[in-house]
């Protein structure tokens, strides 16, 4: 623990002592989400489990040199799962959607590398933390008919809550940049995956055939950002 505060401060200390690092940028992101929740290997849900898409939109401070920063953001996130072939209710196969919409707090530390004086690639990771917005569930079968739920978000076990009202996990990415003007835009790829169980334990436990046994998010981000340093406008 110890030694983990030291490297930490470390860097701290570095990244605002540098002699190049002044830099301090705002800027805003859009992308597209590929999520899904993970499953366990055991279970025969797992085969009919597909990729559900959604965006991502918000904004991010970025502080550091030339090589090096941290660069916290403000996420509104669209996550979830998508099933398909399932029996959705309806009496005939369908597809069955649970949506679950997030603000998300991710602290990314990031390294740069140089290529040209106008390219450089972004590679970073940190943790994030988010909290559930909204949650439902969308089944439409095979003859078009559609249903959507509302599900209940919160801690208390009595209240027939479906989902924890919070996650935390890791985000990954890596990125291109190009200067553009007074700023940036960067290409970024990303993964993050959580690390808390999004159904409420009572959910879980009364899941008949454990579908929803520790089910975590899983999401692939691509994005667009565009930072710029306010002196500079």
């Amino acid at each position: 623990m110890a030694l983990r505060v030291f490297i930490l401060g470390l860097f701290i200390v570095t990244l605002f002592s540098t002699k190049g690092w002044a830099q301090f940028q705002l800027g805003g992101q859009i992308g597209l989400n590929l999520s899904t929740l993970t499953l366990n290997e055991n279970l025969h849900w797992k085969d009919q489990r597909t990729i559900k898409a959604g965006f991502n939109t918000g904004f991010h401070l970025s502080v550091g040199t030339e090589n090096f920063g941290y660069q916290p953001g403000f996420m509104y996130s669209q996550q979830g799962v998508r099933y398909a072939d399932r029996n959705v209710g309806f009496g005939n196969d369908g597809v069955f959607v649970e949506r679950l919409n997030y603000f998300r707090l991710p602290q990314m530390f990031y390294g740069k590398i140089s290529v040209t004086d106008f390219l450089q690639i972004r590679i970073g990771g940190g943790p994030y933390l988010g909290f559930l917005l909204a949650a439902s569930t969308k089944r439409k079968d095979s003859d078009g008919d559609v249903a959507i739920t509302d599900k209940d978000i919160g801690f208390l076990p009595d209240d027939g809550n479906d989902y924890l009202p919070f996650d935390f996990g890791f985000k990954l990415g890596t990125g291109v940049e190009f200067q553009l003007g007074p700023g940036e835009i960067v290409f970024s790829p990303t993964y993050s995956f959580g690390m808390v169980a999004v159904d409420h334990p009572e959910n879980i436990s009364n899941a008949a055939d454990d579908f929803n046994e520790l089910r975590k998010n899983s999401v692939i981000g691509i994005s667009t950002m565009y930072l710029f340093t306010p002196s500079e406008l």
